[in-house]
């Protein structure tokens, strides 16, 4: 936001801003805030460490490696696993002293039908979304085993809005400059196979449409804006939508196409890297 850019900028050049005081309404949302914040973070380590040092993430560490993911990423996007147990998360995040109908504005349980509460991503590979301070705003889930839905997403929160948020930013802001383009992908799998791959100025959308708002945040990286959606009818509808964006923002909108049926995880892990690389160079207008 405007105000957290002037106090950031002042902060890097020594500038002293004039205190103001917050309202009591203010104080009373950011304390929430933050509150809110030491939760995400505090289920974001639960769910990592069962992944990376219990027995019980086998099932989540296999996955993974089935999907070509390697250690690195791993750590790097602090990826995690949620058993199937009912009431793991809740049992952790109680003996942390977590207020759980907090945890539970934020998605990451439910309230059963009598009294309780009950984990809401369970048997699920865990992916937190971070924003560009590196905090975790929400969070992704995929089933590992059978089971609809395939994915599902953190709700709207006053800490996490998808319209705003793109998975991978934090990182693919270090690398659009140099590249002068982002690639822009849909799925959580699609956007760690291209940094895996080495393809860092890519993000991706969090199980939503590509918003003005998005487009805005990327500009001030790059103008070069490239899609790569799934070659299916939904991909090529997602890419006609994102056109009028383009235009109104004044970016340079492209696409690239890939072979019907495919995705971008799906292409490079069949060793096409080369081949992804030049249609990025070739992308279409």
């Amino acid at each position: 936001s405007f105000p957290q850019a002037v106090e950031e900028l002042a902060k890097r050049y020594g500038v002293r801003l004039p205190t103001r005081e917050p309202s009591p309404a203010q104080k009373k949302e950011m304390t929430k805030r933050e509150i809110l914040f030491k939760i995400n973070q505090t289920a974001s380590e639960y769910f990592h460490d069962l992944l990376t040092k219990g027995r019980e993430g086998e099932q989540g560490r296999k996955y993974l490696s089935e999907r070509g993911i390697h250690k690195e990423i791993l750590e790097e996007y602090r990826l995690g696993y949620c058993l199937e147990s009912w009431n793991g998360l809740v049992k952790y995040l109680q003996g942390k002293k977590v207020p759980l109908e907090m945890a539970q504005e934020l998605g990451l349980i439910l309230p059963k039908k009598k009294e309780g509460f009950y984990d809401a991503f369970r048997g699920r590979i865990i992916f937190p979304i971070f924003d560009l301070h590196h905090r975790v705003v929400g969070f992704g889930g995929r089933q590992v085993g059978k089971g609809e839905p395939k994915y599902i997403n953190s709700p709207e929160s006053i800490i996490y809005h998808k319209g705003e948020v793109l998975y991978g930013l934090p990182v693919a802001k270090q690398w659009a400059p140099e590249k002068d383009c982002v690639i822009i992908v849909e799925g959580y799998f699609d956007l760690l196979t291209l940094h895996q791959y080495g393809l860092k100025h890519s993000v991706a959308t969090l199980g939503t449409a590509l918003t003005t708002q998005h487009v805005r945040i990327l500009k001030r990286y790059t103008r070069n804006l490239i899609t790569s959606f799934d070659a299916d009818p939904a991909g090529v509808q997602a890419s006609l939508r994102s056109l009028p964006l383009f235009l109104e923002e004044e970016v340079s909108g492209k696409t690239i196409i890939l072979t019907i049926g495919e995705d971008p995880d799906s292409f490079l892990r069949k060793g096409k890297l080369e081949e992804f690389e030049q249609r990025v160079a070739e992308a279409l207008p």
